[in-house]
């Protein structure tokens, strides 16, 4: 069986919950096309980018935690018309997906945050799975005595080893009990013509070099940017870009670069930060996509020469490698998904506390 992966940091963990979900499910093959530090437009693109990889696929577990189930990720409308596009987009494909919420913050483990709810609540609408990592997180902090802070490694989202282990042994249980399940009736998305202009072809349209880059974990081909240069994606009145790939792992030196994308109604201006890799993530893909509200129209995108990068010498190389830019129509939010996605996190409660229970007499050193 092979399931795919479209998550963030956490489900890209050296010592997360997809490792230990591994173990317990060993007859799964996991494809784990997640990005560290990207919002769900990202799972868009790497399903369009992966088509050959999803072919034999039939499930999927979304992980939407970094910046959807944030508060830096807009309203929970937003957040809930993403998810409803990404969900329908793989039932079309006949893969089953089953949500994975875990919480951004501390105060998310009591409290869940609108992006949370929002995943819940379109899935359940939608008949699909959810696993509240939260949950986990506030059983384990009553078990133990600790606060919930305990369960964070850092502050930039990422939780500690152990409960990354034992929400991907829970998750491996619940998931496998559900194999075989039918799929619930198609609903059909109201968003089409998504397409990915790749970082080749701008280059080619746009007369700029292009660099290969090929690693154990990906092989892209790059436009180069560097300061004042631009590409135009040609976008049509009614498309706008929904995001920007950028191949940040082998960019030199790994500092700061302002992006600037100028569309028909307007442009706006984002930072794209590539500091160094920390060890536990360093088997991570070194794409990085950024997804914000860009304008309409037109689509083109310049590198700008960022002001805080004045600290570097003048003659260090500043450029940035461009793999892929996301397009299409504008992505819609929704609303009514409050009460939905409660009571979809509620749900998953009964069977994710048996299975605590049953790990806490049969294994008690996970609590230790």
């Amino acid at each position: 069986m092979r399931t795919a992966i479209f998550g963030n940091s956490n489900s890209i963990l050296v010592d997360g919950w997809l490792p230990a979900f591994k173990r317990t499910a060993p007859a799964i093959e996991a494809v784990n096309l997640s990005l560290g530090g990207s919002r769900s437009p990202a799972m868009l693109y790497q399903i369009l980018n992966n088509a050959s990889a999803l072919q034999d696929v039939n499930s999927a577990i979304i992980e939407p935690t970094v910046l959807d189930c944030g508060e830096i990720a807009g309203t929970g409308d937003d957040v809930a018309g993403q998810a409803h596009a990404l969900l329908a987009t793989l039932q079309a494909k006949s893969i089953m997906p089953t949500v994975l919420a875990l919480p951004r913050f501390p105060r998310h483990v009591d409290t869940p945050s609108p992006g949370m709810v929002a995943w819940a609540g379109i899935a359940a609408s939608l008949g699909f799975a959810v696993f509240d990592g939260a949950f986990v997180i506030r059983q384990m902090a009553a078990c133990l005595g600790k606060p919930n802070e305990h369960f964070w490694r850092d502050a930039h989202g990422h939780h500690s080893p152990a409960a990354g282990k034992l929400i991907g042994i829970l998750l491996a249980r619940s998931f496998a009990q559900r194999q075989g399940a039918k799929m619930p009736a198609e609903v059909t998305s109201t968003i089409s013509g998504w397409r990915i202009l790749s970082g080749a072809q701008l280059g080619a349209d746009n007369k700029l070099p292009v660099r290969h880059s090929s690693s154990a974990l990906m092989s892209v081909d790059c436009v180069v940017l560097r300061a004042g240069d631009a590409v135009n994606c040609a976008l049509t009145a009614e498309e706008k870009i929904l995001g920007i790939a950028i191949n940040y792992g082998e960019m030199e030196p790994r500092k700061d670069v302002i992006i600037e994308v100028v569309g028909a109604a307007g442009s706006r201006q984002i930072n794209v930060c590539h500091p160094l890799l920390p060890e536990m993530v360093t088997h991570k893909a070194s794409v990085l996509f950024r997804a914000t509200n860009f304008p309409k129209g037109s689509g083109i995108l310049s590198l700008k020469i960022c002001p805080e990068n004045a600290r570097f010498a003048p003659d260090l190389d500043q450029r940035m490698d461009l793999s892929g830019v996301l397009v299409g129509r504008e992505i819609p939010p929704k609303s009514g998904w409050e009460t939905s996605g409660l009571a979809a996190l509620a749900a998953s409660h009964d069977g994710i506390m048996s299975g605590i229970t049953d790990l806490m007499t049969t294994q008690p050193d996970l609590f230790k």
